[in-house]
């Protein structure tokens, strides 16, 4: 119930009761993946995507399965300067086979990180 109430919060952009629920989530089941993913969801959303890249990066190792995760992932990174992690986060996702929509997402992510300055080798 408190990711469901977290989810409504998030959709309604009140981003820190949103993250209130997800964290009181956790506390119940430390081992809830979608609190973790949303959690990080939420912080990027309210300026805090350091923090929540922590929360995406659990969230995918304990469901690797799941391409959402490496989508909210691959986000943080391109919007915190990291566009090798985005890229290599949305390839990951990209090959677990994504519905439609999301494969756009991870798609337009992927190339928005190609578009980076390559570092000199």
């Amino acid at each position: 119930p408190l990711v469901n109430r977290g989810n409504v919060l998030a959709f309604q952009e009140r981003w820190d009761e949103a993250a209130a629920d997800y964290r009181r989530a956790l506390e119940r089941d430390p081992g809830e993946a979608a609190a973790m993913n949303n959690l990080a969801w939420v912080l990027l959303q309210s300026g805090r995507g350091g923090e929540g890249e922590g929360w995406a990066r659990r969230a995918v190792a304990a469901r690797p399965e799941e391409p959402a995760f490496w989508d909210t992932l691959a986000e943080i990174q391109l919007t915190g300067g990291d566009p090798d992690g985005a890229r290599q986060a949305a390839e990951q996702g990209l090959a677990l086979e994504p519905p439609p929509e999301l494969r756009l997402a991870l798609e337009s992510k992927r190339a928005q990180a190609m578009k980076y300055p390559q570092p000199r080798q």
